[in-house]
């Protein structure tokens, strides 16, 4: 996989001032990858240049025995009505069952602006997917520009 343009990691460096709880952002050139380090959380930007994307990437968590049923049903009524959901997915991302939610952004045109604001609308989608995989009950709903979805579990 080729590396990404300048350009690219300009605007991956610019998040720094944009967002207040940004702690690090780190490049592996062998993941191509960046790593978007939060006071509490921390986001993966895997670069495609295949597809001049990048794929956002969050960990869910695993969920618990007593809420795997509903959080496997809600991630895959999510996963089917993707058009509507910013062509946000879900995933298991390993043996042991974790799960992650992930988008890909296209690179053309990509602004500062814009990835912060899809930043901040996938933290939220993130922090909301975090209570259903845990299995804390009730009606989950995120409203953003990027991803606006509504679900209960």
């Amino acid at each position: 996989m080729s590396e990404p343009s300048k350009e690219m990691n300009s605007l991956l460096e610019a998040l720094g001032p944009a967002m207040d709880d940004l702690v690090r952002v780190s490049f592996d050139p062998e993941a191509t990858a960046w790593t978007l380090a939060f006071d509490d959380d921390a986001l993966l930007l895997e670069w495609d240049a295949d597809l001049d994307c990048l794929m956002v990437q969050a960990l869910l968590g695993n969920p618990p025995e007593h809420a795997q049923l509903a959080a496997y049903r809600a991630a895959l009524a999510f996963n089917g009505s993707w058009r509507h959901q910013g062509n946000a997915r879900i995933a298991m991302v390993d043996a042991d069952g974790d799960l992650a939610l992930m988008v890909e952004l296209p690179a053309t045109g990509l602004t500062t602006q814009t990835l912060l604001s899809v930043l901040t609308g996938f933290r939220s989608m993130v922090q909301a997917w975090r209570q259903v995989v845990m299995g804390v009950p009730g009606e989950v709903t995120v409203e953003s520009d990027a991803a606006p979805f509504a679900f209960k579990v």
